[in-house]
């Protein structure tokens, strides 16, 4: 079973993709950049669902920090933007996103693209 790691300030949003997510997947909800810091010490995820915004560090700042540290710069980050804007899209690839989603997320689109950045 795949980890997935899921930060998001909102608690409906951490429900709503543990709920998608759980059949299949070990899913971890987290509500800031720094916990998930704390978790990625204690363990590797399999991948990371990381929301833009964020209370002190940004998702971009977040993932920018995955893809400087050798033990993690593989892991895939999915980022999901608050607005669907080609100025945020460019800037989640420059910081190293796997894919992007723009909220408010829909379950196959969320589904497709973990299936796509996870190994068979």
């Amino acid at each position: 079973m795949s980890k997935i790691v899921v930060v998001s300030a909102s608690p409906s949003h951490r429900q709503d993709v543990q709920a998608w997510l759980k059949a299949n997947h070990s899913v971890m909800a987290l509500a800031t950049a720094r916990q998930l810091e704390v978790e990625m010490a204690a363990g590797k995820p399999d991948l990371v669902l990381m929301d833009v915004t964020l209370p002190t560090k940004n998702g971009f700042e977040a993932c920018r920090e995955i893809r400087t540290n050798e033990r993690f710069r593989h892991t895939p980050v999915i980022l999901c933007l608050e607005f669907d804007r080609g100025s945020d899209k460019f800037w989640a690839q420059q910081q190293g996103a796997s894919g992007i989603l723009v909220k408010p997320l829909k379950k196959e689109d969320l589904l497709l693209i973990i299936k796509h950045n996870l190994p068979p």
